[in-house]
C-alpha cells in the first residue's frame, strides 16, 4: 500500500514540476549566455528561453553563430516582454566584465542593488 502511495506522489510531484518548467518557458525576461569557446558574454532579452537558447547555439542567430556553442548563465524574469527588452538595453550599457559577472552571481540587475538588496535581507518571514 505504501509504494502505491508513493508511486503517485512521484507522479504528482512530477506533474507539478513540468507544470513550473512550462511557465518559465513562456516568462519574459532577460538572458545572460557565455561563450565556451571565448568566455565572451551575450545579453538578449525574449518570452520564451528555451526556444532561444536552441535558436543561438543552432547558429541562427548571427550575433552568436560563431562563438557556439553557449550556456546560459542567468534568466532575470520580468513583468512584461516590453520590460525585459528595456532591461536589455539598459543591461548592454554596462560594457564592463565585473558588472555583468556580478548580475549572474547576485541574479538581480545593476540598478536594483543596494536598496533593494538590503531590504530584502531584512524582511521578517
Amino acid at each position: 500500500m505504501e509504494k502505491a502511495r508513493v508511486a503517485q506522489l512521484v507522479r504528482a510531484l512530477r506533474r507539478m514540476s513540468e507544470e513550473v518548467a512550462g511557465s518559465m518557458k513562456q516568462q519574459p525576461g532577460v538572458y545572460i549566455l557565455q561563450s565556451s569557446k571565448n568566455g565572451r558574454y551575450y545579453i538578449g532579452s525574449t518570452n520564451k528561453i528555451n526556444r532561444r537558447l536552441k535558436e543561438h547555439n543552432t547558429g541562427k542567430v548571427k550575433s552568436t553563430r560563431f562563438i557556439r556553442p553557449l550556456k546560459l548563465k542567468v534568466f532575470l524574469p520580468c513583468n512584461t516582454l516590453e520590460e525585459a527588452r528595456r532591461a536589455e538595453y539598459r543591461l548592454k550599457k554596462y560594457k564592463r566584465k565585473d558588472i555583468i559577472e556580478s548580475v549572474i552571481q547576485r541574479k538581480m540587475f545593476p540598478w536594483k542593488h543596494r536598496k533593494d538588496y538590503i531590504l530584502s535581507s531584512f524582511r521578517r518571514v
